[in-house]
């Protein structure tokens, strides 16, 4: 019978900082001796002590000195602001899973390391599973490349974010967005889409993935709900080339004054 173990890394405070990297459980994660595979991965965060109008946005990077499993940069489910500073409570999805199949002879060291996208100042938690099989995957490994957060975003306009490369793609498999708003006040809902664009796709140009709808509040109580990571499984066959790049854009609708105020962030998920 193949044993199949989901192992928790650890869960740890984030800080505030945008550009530091907080590594779960404090050290590397040492694959268990008996496993010859990784093949997935929970993460989930959550706000303690939450400032109001605060969203949390959190993404993951896994790496290893000697498992070739980067670049592996997934977002943990999302938590929408408090929309007064009075009271009420978040809402938070449900962890995400996102699947790796990576080989491995076991005793491996992976760093599991995560982030806030956004500038906060509430106290923020991650917490990361992986799961460990003592059989070799059964399935293509995968990667996730993610793009940078893009703010300052104007109501039914496309907005571009950065162009990122992804190596040696054979397949998208899957496509994967968040956006949240940093200051979002009452009467204020959102829906939006990510549009992927690639000359390197084959036999197309465009892709797109439709965001978990921001619901809006009637009293300074309300909370802004998002329904976890924009999630759009696929197969978008790759150009034979080394490297592709892919550009992403963002369209949203909205009342007028939050635009400003959103920020979004994409990735795509594919087998090499």
């Amino acid at each position: 019978m193949v044993r199949v173990v989901p192992m928790h890394v650890g869960q740890t405070a984030l800080g505030t900082a945008v550009t530091t990297d907080a590594v779960i459980g404090g050290a590397d994660f040492n694959v268990p001796v008996w496993a010859k595979s990784i093949l997935a991965m929970t993460v989930g965060a959550v706000t303690d002590l939450p400032t109001a109008t605060e969203s949390l946005l959190t993404a993951t990077n896994l790496q290893s000195q000697n498992l070739p499993i980067q670049p592996f940069q997934a977002f943990g489910a999302p938590i929408g602001s408090i929309l007064g500073g009075s009271g009420g409570a978040q809402s938070a999805a449900k962890p995400e899973k996102y699947d790796i199949n990576l080989p491995c002879n076991g005793g491996e060291l992976i760093t599991c390391n995560m982030r806030d996208l956004v500038a906060s100042t509430s106290a923020n938690y991650g917490s990361i599973i992986l799961v460990c099989s003592d059989a070799r995957p059964q399935q293509a490994q995968q990667h996730i490349q993610r793009g940078t957060l893009t703010a300052g975003l104007t109501i039914n306009s496309e907005l571009a974010g950065t162009q990122y490369q992804v190596s040696k793609a054979r397949n998208i498999l899957e496509l994967l967005g968040v956006y949240g708003g940093t200051t979002q006040a009452t009467s204020e809902g959102v829906i939006g889409r990510v549009r992927f664009t690639s000359t390197e796709f084959d036999g197309l140009n465009q892709a797109d993935l439709m965001l978990p709808p921001i619901p809006s509040g009637l009293a300074t109580l309300q909370v802004s709900h998002i329904d976890g990571v924009g999630r759009q499984k696929c197969v978008i066959p790759m150009q034979p080339v080394t490297q592709c790049n892919i550009q992403d854009t963002f369209r949203f609708i909205s009342s007028a004054n939050i635009g400003a105020n959103l920020s979004f962030c994409s990735a795509v998920a594919y087998e090499v």
